[in-house]
């Protein structure tokens, strides 16, 4: 799917189809918010402090799109069409761990960091336009703060983080070539774990926001990092 060409329609007006597609997607973190507050409210039963430890292998997808993001605009008008989605394959490592001191409810920290690398093409079939390759390889270093529910095996959480993003970028045609960081980056997550005595599955998806403003280009266009996030891992506890 182009996904530049939907960050172009998404800047109209949304369809009633769409207006009724953003409750529901809105619903879970919501919901899972509420549980937590339940969590925080019930009135605790004694039992001793616990500590847990994940060590997370994980592999995620990451849309690269950001309501700020000019570049791939940019580069279209230069050198035709993009070829590739948008989109990004990324492979982390995560380490978290939470305390809990009711039956019910605990408070994490989560550090994890994760790469990917990926060349865009851009070509006019016409030959109106000269193309164009962009290579792009991003690093994160990334903490967020956890709340948990305790429901048996199940963990439920929700999360909000900052961290830092670098990147690599160089293109083929002109002599655009830098490594730099997001000034800003600010992360949301909502997922769980299921365990299975030592071992636990983790699923989760948010949103990562990372705008970097090209400099190295006169019209200092913006490229975005981050963009919705899901992921899925294997991890071990101790």
């Amino acid at each position: 799917m182009d996904l530049v060409n939907r960050a172009h329609t998404s800047s109209g007006p949304r369809t009633p189809a769409a207006r009724r597609a953003w409750p529901r997607a809105a619903a879970l973190p919501a919901a899972l918010a509420l549980l937590l507050a339940a969590g925080l409210l019930a009135p605790p039963r004694a039992q001793a402090t616990t500590t847990s430890y994940f060590v997370t292998l994980k592999s995620g997808v990451m849309t690269g799109e950001g309501s700020g993001d000019t570049l791939f605009r940019v580069k279209q008008a230069e050198n035709g069409t993009l070829r590739e989605s948008r989109e990004v394959s990324t492979q982390g490592l995560e380490l978290d761990f939470y305390t809990a001191s009711t039956d019910l409810f605990g408070m994490g920290l989560a550090l994890e960091t994760h790469q990917y690398a990926k060349s865009f093409t851009f070509s006019d079939a016409a030959g109106a336009l000269p193309g164009d390759r962009v290579n792009i390889e991003g690093r994160t270093l990334l903490y967020t703060l956890r709340a948990y529910l305790r429901l048996g095996l199940l963990l439920p959480f929700v999360g909000l983080g900052s961290g830092n993003y670098y990147v690599k970028y160089a293109e083929s045609l002109n002599p655009v070539s830098f490594i730099d960081s997001a000034p800003q980056v600010w992360t949301t997550r909502y997922g769980f774990r299921m365990l299975f005595g030592r071992f636990g599955l983790l699923a989760e998806q948010g949103q990562i926001m990372a705008p970097l403003a090209v400099r190295s280009r006169a019209d200092r266009p913006t490229l975005e990092l981050g963009g919705r996030y899901t992921a899925f891992g294997l991890s071990y506890s101790f």
